[in-house]
């Protein structure tokens, strides 16, 4: 796939999301598959360039190219005024030498999708390439996203589309890349935690085959690099700070994950956040690898399903007797 001039290794996107695509996430899903990875939202008001958050948002030392960095304005009704939005596309296509590519709804609402004329806008400013969510800017992330408007807006240009929105799986990748005929896709909270979701999708869309999930020993390993990351980023204060959510998403859904959370979002050091996650892990794995001894009837463990597209391991819970109840 291309964009511009440039030539990217697969089809598979990082979304940009403000808090989680700095740059030690973004470096991570690239070694995982990610073709690229946008950085977190930069203002676009010049009284906050100078910031120690902006500055930061904007720092892409030693990541391989390209590098994409989203500008985000201040007012999210943009798209009820396509001649403004024309304005302010080919403002900023004529003020740089590099591709600009755009990151749109599928409308204002549902009765106003105008997904597809603002794509022909985009193309005829100059953008080389376009991402479409597919939920209007009044359904903010409820619902479910659709996936019919992003296939109109595919047909309504020329240049690539890329489509985001509950794309949480391997094969729901296939089936948005065969339903809306798009040229890439882009990931965002279904890589919280998982950044394997990338080269998952490029496997099975190589091969139709899945991959098997990374072992707990891998997300131990990969989890404690992150963080490693994180506070040469930020410094400790803040490093600790910003790893709690990783943490958070990395062990959900494991043994005792909820009291882990509770604990390890207490500590305030990197030493101990550091011992704290090793711990838990090598538990995971000792669990993991101790034989299986039945339990009673009474108390065995009852596997609850999983919701459809949930990426959570499944949970359990364990029956009691009106005794123990008491």
């Amino acid at each position: 796939m291309r964009i511009g001039h440039y030539k990217l290794k697969n089809n598979l996107f990082l979304a940009p999301m403000a808090g989680v695509t700095d740059r030690p996430f973004r470096g991570l899903c690239r070694r995982l598959g990610a073709g690229m990875a946008a950085s977190e939202m930069v203002s676009s008001n010049s009284l906050l360039w100078g910031s120690e958050k902006n500055k930061r948002r904007a720092d892409h030392a030693g990541e391989e190219e390209p590098r994409a960095v989203q500008i985000v304005g201040s007012d999210p009704a943009l798209m009820q005024n396509e001649k403004l939005v024309a304005e302010i596309l080919q403002a900023v296509v004529k003020s740089v030498d590099v591709p600009v590519t755009l990151k749109i709804r599928t409308g204002w609402d549902s009765a106003n999708r105008n997904g597809p004329a603002i794509a022909r806008i985009a193309e005829a400013c100059g953008i080389q390439a376009l991402a479409v969510h597919g939920r209007t800017r009044a359904d903010t992330f409820q619902g479910e996203a659709e996936y019919d408007t992003i296939a109109a807006i595919k047909a309504a240009v020329n240049i690539p589309v890329i489509a985001n929105g509950d794309i949480t799986t391997p094969e729901k990748a296939a089936f948005v890349l065969q339903r809306t005929g798009v040229d890439g896709l882009m990931i965002g909270r279904a890589a919280q935690g998982n950044p394997w979701i990338f080269r998952e999708i490029s496997h099975f869309l190589a091969t139709g085959e899945k991959l098997a999930p990374p072992p707990v020993t891998e997300v131990r390993d990969t989890l404690l690099a992150h963080l490693d990351t994180l506070y040469a980023f930020y410094g400790e204060f803040s490093g600790v700070r910003m790893a709690r959510k990783h943490i958070s998403w990395y062990s959900k859904g494991l043994r005792d994950g909820a009291a882990f959370r509770h604990r390890v979002n207490q500590v305030e050091t990197c030493e101990a956040q550091v011992t704290m996650v090793r711990e838990f892990f090598d538990l995971q794995e000792q669990a993991m690898a101790a034989p299986a001894h039945p339990a009673p009837a009474m108390y065995r463990d009852v596997q609850v399903s999983r919701e459809a597209g949930s990426r959570e391991r499944p949970a359990f819970v364990h029956p009691c007797t009106a005794e123990m109840a008491a």
